[in-house]
């Protein structure tokens, strides 16, 4: 005697796979959604994993409307840390200068980073050592630059 029970678990397991599959579909649409609606927890969330990898807390900034720039304005390097305009030279000069302004804030934040297991994808950004930033290649040690003497 046969009671259809296996006929009905069938249904149901496509059922469920043809669920995920929908969820799957529907993933990066949710995702972008979050982004826009900068919910609350997601931005607590992501805020949370950036000081678990890094040691830095993100702090929340109100939302600037963006003006643009005229065409003949002067270009310029720079970046904004803590709320304050600053100017640098280069991009290189900005990295130094934003790890001088969390080292300021935070006396182990150099180490902290320095310790972390990876950085950029092809090299670390912050060793204790120039030999360090470039294993395998020793001609490249001369673009080190010292972030803080020590």
């Amino acid at each position: 005697m046969r009671s259809g029970q296996a006929i009905e678990a069938a249904r149901r397991d496509y059922r469920n796979a043809a669920r995920k599959r929908q969820a799957q579909r529907t993933l990066p649409d949710a995702w972008a959604k979050l982004i826009e609606s900068e919910d609350e927890l997601l931005v607590e969330l992501l805020s949370d994993k950036v000081e678990d990898l890094c040691g830095v807390k993100l702090s929340r900034q109100p939302r600037r409307s963006v003006q643009p720039v005229p065409s003949d304005a002067p270009k310029s390097t720079g970046y904004e840390l803590y709320g304050q305009r600053h100017r640098a030279r280069n991009a290189r000069d900005v990295l130094v200068q934003v790890f001088r302004g969390f080292a300021e804030r935070d006396p182990s934040f150099l180490e902290r980073f320095a310790a972390l297991p990876k950085h950029g994808r092809k090299r670390r950004y912050l060793a204790r050592t120039r030999e360090e930033l470039y294993p395998g290649s020793p001609d490249l040690v001369g673009n080190a630059y010292e972030v803080r003497p020590g």
